[in-house]
């Protein structure tokens, strides 16, 4: 597929561009899947600093996703914890509930 065959993405890349050289941003990172899957990574000025910075934000947001993908599961989990659970104790993860949560 073209680029220029994909209108979400062509209207996307425009906004994300022209944020990039109105705010001058000094360090920039790309990541994205390709059609065969490999996943390419790029980045222009970046420090380590950056690298780790950025990968927290996606991490954040991965995070946020799958929480608001899955209200309802996560609060069949949540009210499955044993209530007399000391309040300072965490109750014990149940990770085959986890394995059923949308991305």
């Amino acid at each position: 597929m073209k680029i220029e065959d994909n209108k979400d993405l062509s209207s996307w890349l425009e906004e994300v561009l022209k944020f990039i050289y109105d705010e001058n941003c000094v360090s920039v990172a790309v990541a994205c899947t390709t059609e065969e899957g490999p996943i390419l990574t790029s980045y222009y000025r970046c420090s380590s600093a950056d690298k780790a910075l950025y990968a927290s934000y996606i991490n954040q947001d991965s995070m946020l996703d799958t929480l608001e993908a899955n209200p309802r599961k996560l609060k069949e989990i949540i009210s499955s914890c044993d209530d007399e659970n000391d309040e300072d104790e965490i109750p014990d993860a149940r990770f085959e509930d986890l394995d059923d949560l949308s991305t």
